[in-house]
């Protein structure tokens, strides 16, 4: 069972995104809290670079939990080193330690989906 959100690129719609993957794990018994800052790094990353809808989507298959978030820009994203002085830049390196493993691929019509699955 798949649970999938369309999300404006707003910064207050993290909550949604958050609720979703909340609301699954819920239903499969599981704890969420890693997931939701997870899922709130990709969907922050995703809203930041798309002025276009955000798809969020939450999903299980052999035992294993997939979250994805879907944005159409083609901007990649790098694991890079944040300078003491910078805001962002450390985001990748949480969801890099929390995750099993994590990932981009191109979606067909343009854009990306940054995917992670939970350890």
């Amino acid at each position: 069972m798949d649970f999938t959100l369309v999300l404006e690129p707003a910064p207050e719609a993290a909550k949604a995104a958050r609720d979703l993957v909340a609301e699954a794990f819920g239903k499969w018994g599981l704890e969420s809290y890693e997931a939701r800052l997870v899922i709130t790094e990709l969907f922050s990353n995703a809203a930041r670079v798309s002025g276009e809808p955000v798809v969020v989507r939450v999903g299980r298959a052999r035992g294993k939990v997939l979250l994805e978030v879907w944005d159409q820009s083609d901007e990649p994203l790098v694991l890079r080193a944040a300078g003491p002085e910078e805001e962002g830049g450390r985001g990748l390196f949480i969801i890099d330690d929390l995750v099993a493993e994590w990932g981009v691929r191109p979606l067909d019509g343009g854009g990306k989906a940054v995917w992670a699955v939970m350890a």
